[in-house]
């Protein structure tokens, strides 16, 4: 519907929990989503503790394969928490990354 009505890209907002359904996330892209926003705290189980209260990392990681096997791309948008959060940047001088700590 939305394709028909001139939208060139569908994009979702996501926890990801539903895309770790596989068959949800071919049928997703089937009816014209081309994107996730998902909702992606970090790469180790205790961010998600802090941030969430609930382990989440690995339901994460299956939304993401699901996702690449459906065709889909994933935006990650990250949570900024104070005193929890890392940050790397490249455009320190340190080089590769230099890491701060809100």
């Amino acid at each position: 519907m939305a394709k028909e009505m001139g939208f060139s890209h569908i994009q979702c907002a996501t926890n990801g929990v539903m895309f770790t359904d596989l068959e949800f996330a071919m049928q997703a892209k089937e009816a014209g989503l081309h994107t996730l926003y998902l909702q992606f705290d970090g790469v180790c189980e205790d961010v998600y503790m802090r941030t969430r209260g609930e382990s989440l990392l690995a339901q994460k990681l299956t939304c993401i394969q699901n996702a690449r096997q459906a065709g889909m791309k994933i935006c990650f948008v990250p949570t900024i928490v104070k005193g929890s959060t890392t940050i790397r940047s490249a455009t320190s001088s340190v080089w590769p990354w230099t890491t701060s700590t809100w």
